[in-house]
Parts: structure tokens; sequence; C-alpha cells
């Protein structure tokens, strides 16, 4: 066939060549969709809504949704791949650059890489609205209101009460609203001592309750203790101390024994002037890092005398302060069989730790570890919960995030003969990295 009639005939059926090169992509298409057909995914998935960097002295004050959907389309296989993942879809409000006020934010949706093509037709919510405010704390004095008067012949005593003051906390402009702690009692036509246990009240500059605060304690337990006459008086004893426990404790408790002792003179004068109560000569709790217990001789005034020892026994309790912090922390891989390499999605952890704050802050580089355990595994995907190892002692786990770690095994690729091996250094494990948070009282 000459060049000339080639070209003819190449003409001719030009159209026929390329109609049937359609039809056979058309083909190849239509039996790729039948296998995989691109469909909505059977129902909404629901995740978990994460809060993302709220920082330390920020409370939210919004009653937010613990989950939110989204409606996917893909390939049957890329659906069924989603729903059997933990961690293919992730919604997130992010708080780190925020400031205390009324914001509106809009949640933040993101898929896997590893799960395409993934087409979102729809999520909700879109935004939340939220309230941040700052975290304050205050310690107030306890005031007791007493009303009425004992019996006739009879005189009211020391008042002995379980707490001297109260913490509270919660958002700055609440605290800030509280006046005073009030707790009251009735001691009318009373003959002998009352013990009652009363709720504290926490009120404002009107004499109104303020609600929604953190109080400790909630109530407290009182003792009156009503004088028969004479020239005896029953007192309490409050004991006197100077200085403060060192950083990173409190002081709990100060509790003497006995609570109450008798007094006496020759004088009933001196007895009706004394103030309800005696105090002890002073300690000094400067730099106290544990529990103390010790005699402490009664200051008492002159021509009065005590009916017993003029020394009581103290007790004092010195206690850490507990808080909380999260550490940002490389995952370990152990028990990975010879022959196999693993990689891991992701590849960090954050881990949110509490305890006595003296050792939060001490923690060193190796005390805490996320461990992920690859033993008796052959190649293949899976989706493994790490394991946390912690040296201190007095150190909790609150919660590790994410819960769950994608780890893909393959086998190691086979050297080249000839070419030299260079060895991987071994990573040293990055020291923990504090996020602060929150700290109670």
């Amino acid at each position: 066939m000459s060049g000339n009639a080639f070209i003819r005939w190449l003409n001719d059926t030009f159209g026929l060549l390329l109609l049937a090169l359609l039809l056979a992509f058309i083909v190849w298409v239509a039996a790729v969709f039948s296998a995989d057909p691109n469909e909505e995914c059977p129902a909404p998935r629901s995740i978990p809504l994460q809060v993302r960097g709220l920082r330390e002295g920020h409370l939210l004050f919004e009653n937010l949704p613990d989950n939110a959907t989204i409606r996917l389309f893909a390939p049957r296989s890329v659906c069924q791949a989603m729903a059997a993942s933990s961690n293919s879809v992730q919604a997130y409000i992010d708080l780190s650059t925020l400031e205390p006020g009324d914001h509106e934010l809009a949640v933040t949706y993101e898929i896997a890489p590893n799960f395409e093509p993934v087409k979102v037709l729809g999520f909700a919510p879109e935004q939340v609205t939220l309230t941040l405010e700052e975290f304050a704390t205050r310690i107030v004095p306890i005031e007791l209101h007493l009303s009425g008067e004992p019996a006739p012949g009879y005189t009211a005593g020391a008042t002995i009460i379980s707490d001297s003051r109260v913490v509270i906390s919660g958002t700055s402009t609440l605290v800030d609203r509280v006046a005073e702690a009030v707790v009251s009692l009735d001691i009318s036509n009373a003959v002998e001592e009352i013990n009652v246990t009363r709720a504290i009240q926490i009120m404002d500059a009107d004499g109104e309750p303020v609600p929604g605060l953190e109080v400790e304690p909630t109530v407290v337990t009182i003792r009156q203790l009503i004088d028969r006459p004479g020239s005896f008086r029953e007192v309490i004893v409050r004991v006197i101390y100077t200085g403060a426990p060192a950083d990173g404790y409190r002081l709990t408790s100060i509790t003497p024994t006995p609570q109450i002792v008798t007094l006496f003179a020759n004088d009933p004068q001196l007895i009706r002037e004394l103030p309800g109560f005696v105090e002890t000569e002073p300690i000094d709790l400067t730099g106290a890092t544990d529990d103390l217990e010790l005699r402490l001789r009664l200051v008492l005034p002159e021509g009065v005398f005590v009916d017993g020892e003029q020394s009581v026994l103290v007790q004092i309790g010195i206690a850490a302060i507990e808080s909380s912090i999260t550490l940002s922390l490389p995952v370990e891989l152990i028990g990975l069989a010879p022959g196999l390499d693993a990689s891991l999605s992701p590849d960090t952890a954050d881990v949110i730790l509490s305890g006595p704050l003296p050792v939060l802050t001490g923690l060193q580089p190796l005390d805490v570890r996320v461990v992920l355990d690859l033993a008796g595994l052959l190649p293949g995907e899976y989706n493994l919960a790490p394991r946390i190892e912690i040296i201190p002692l007095g150190v909790t786990i609150d919660s590790i995030l994410p819960g769950m770690i994608e780890v893909t095994i393959e086998e190691a690729p086979t050297p080249t003969p000839g070419l030299p091996v260079t060895p991987t250094p071994a990573t040293t494990p990055a020291g923990p990295t504090p996020t602060p948070t929150e700290t109670p009282f």
C-alpha cells in the first residue's frame, strides 16, 4: 500500500478507532466503579469534639457538645476502612490564641491523609459559642453568727469550729463578688454544750448567696460551750504559729489535744474577763515539708491557772500541693521482631499527669515514657493503645491523647550486596515538655 493510500485509509478509519478507544475506556471505568462504587458512607460519623489549647488560668464557661457529626462521600472500600479506624476523622476547637471573653469559634474537621479520595458532604456543628474566664481562688475566713442568749444563769463559753477558713474557686467574676463566708448558730435558752453541723454560706456584699463556686469545705462542725456559774471556765486552745511551709507545700491542719482546757482563778472577775480562748507559745513553720507533733506551753494571764497540765500536744499537718501537667512525649517502640520496620501515626502523644507539685516540677527526661509493645506482630497495619511507664511515686495518669496509635509494620529493606550498611543512630527520647494546665487547690 502506497503512502497516499495509507493516509486515505487512516482518514477513513480514524473516527472508528477513536470510538473504539472511548468505548474501551468507558467499559474499564464501569468495571472499576462496579467493583468499588462511590457512595455516601452509610451513616454520619460521630466523633469526639476535642478542646485544644486551653491555657493555664482560663476556665471554659459554656456547655459544649461532646460529639460532632460529619457526612462523607467516598468509594465503598474507603468508607469501610474509615469506619474501622478510630482516628480517621478529628474535630476540634483551638483556644490557644483566645483571651477571656465571649467567642464564636469555628470547628475544624480533619481527615487523615491516608484515606483518599473522600468528599465532605456536610458536618455539624460548624461553629460553637463559648465564654472564657480567668480562674481565681481565694481563702475567706469563716464568720460565726451567734443569735439568742443561754438560759438565765448561764453564759456562752468558747465556740469551736472545725475550720476557720474556706477556700473558694471559680471564675474571677464570681470570686470577686464574695464578701464573706458565714455559718449561723442559735443558742437561745441553752443549758448545755451544743454540737451541730452547719453548711457554709458564701455571700456577696448585699447578703445574697453567690452560686457557681467550688467551696472546700462545704460544712463545718460547731461546738458551743455553755459555761456554768463560778470561778471555773472552759476555753478553747488557740495554737499560735509563724512562717509558712516550703514552696510546693501547704498547711492542712492544726489540732491541739485537748482542744478545750478548764481554767480557774481565785478572783471570778479574772475568769469572766477571759476572751474564750487561751493561746500557746508560738511555733515557727518556715520551710516545713512534713507533719509535726510536739508539745506547746499554754500562755496564761497572771492569776489564772489551768486544771491539769500547762501544755498541750499539737499535731500539724503539712502536705504537698497537688497539681497537673501535660507532657508531649515521643512514642517508643519495643518488641519489634528482627527484620521488620515500623512507622507510627502520630509518633507523639500528650500525657496528662497529676500529683504533688514538687514531684511534677522535678520530673526528669526518662521518668515518664510512652511505650508501644509490638511483640509478636507480623507485617500489617494495627491500631494499638500505648502504655505509660512512670517512675516517680505519687504521680497518676489522668489521660493520654490520642488513645490509639496507628502502626504500620513492613519488611525491612534488604541491604544491597557490596555496599556498607550505615547503622541508624539510636534516638534518645526527648524529655517531657510540660504544658501548664489548671492547678487545683
